[in-house]
């Protein structure tokens, strides 16, 4: 089942640069690192991540996906999978309409697995060389299956925004906010990243992930967190 997961997630990425790559250049990001994790899981081990973008005249879609699987004694105690694809058609220079979809399954969340489909509307309020922050904000549909098999289907609402500093011409800063709100409970997940230089397209990157979800099943902890050094390689 999950490498029937992570199949899926890397093939949608290769559907998607195929998708005229060669009017439009493709950029992207492949790391690997050490991860740390505390909450429902501490551990120590290697997580992997992978971003696509293009841009187009009216279009921009981009799509990242994410896999931590880690064992000890042949016991698995970290589990977690996630794609996300987000296509946007500008109206303006400043803003657009987008649709997004993520898919995650966290074997140590409560939930087999959490769908979310979401339509909206994205503002670049600061645009500066140095200095952008982006807002969206739109309606969606979340569906959740729990570990005893009962499914959770609702409609929520979405808002998500981020920050991007260029500190220097070595250093960047990111902050990204995503907040949900359903029926059935809301999602809070913050990242913060810190990429450095180191020669070429070689980059250091620093990160700290928070999920908080206010309701959870029994015996399941609310906040997730992690703390990550990875080896970065764009293109």
């Amino acid at each position: 089942m999950q490498k029937s997961f992570l199949i899926t997630i890397f093939s949608a990425i290769i559907m998607m640069s195929t998708h005229q790559v060669l009017a439009e250049p493709l950029t992207g990001e492949a790391e690997a690192g050490i991860l740390l994790t505390n909450g429902n899981t501490s551990t120590q081990n290697v997580n992997l991540k992978g971003k696509l973008e293009l841009q187009q005249t009216k279009w921009k879609h981009a799509a990242k996906a994410e896999a931590v699987n880690t064992s000890s004694n042949d016991t698995t105690t970290a589990e977690r999978y996630l794609f996300n694809e987000k296509s946007g058609y500008l109206i303006s220079e400043i803003s657009d309409i987008y649709g997004s979809v993520e898919a995650e399954k966290d074997r140590f969340s409560g939930y087999d697995y959490r769908y979310t489909l979401v339509a909206g509307y994205n503002r670049k309020l600061i645009d500066h060389d140095n200095l952008t922050l982006d807002t969206g904000i739109g309606p969606g549909y979340r569906q959740r299956r729990l570990e005893n098999n009962g499914i959770e289907k609702e409609l929520i609402g979405q808002f998500d925004a981020r920050l991007g500093w260029k500190i220097s011409q070595t250093a960047i800063f990111s902050e990204s906010l995503l907040f949900e709100s359903g029926k059935s409970g809301s999602i809070t997940r913050s990242l913060s990243e810190l990429k450095l230089d180191v020669i070429g397209n070689l980059a250091t990157k620093l990160s700290f992930r928070a999920t908080h979800t206010s309701e959870v099943p029994v015996g399941t902890k609310k906040t997730d967190t992690e703390t990550a050094v990875t080896l970065v390689y764009s293109f």
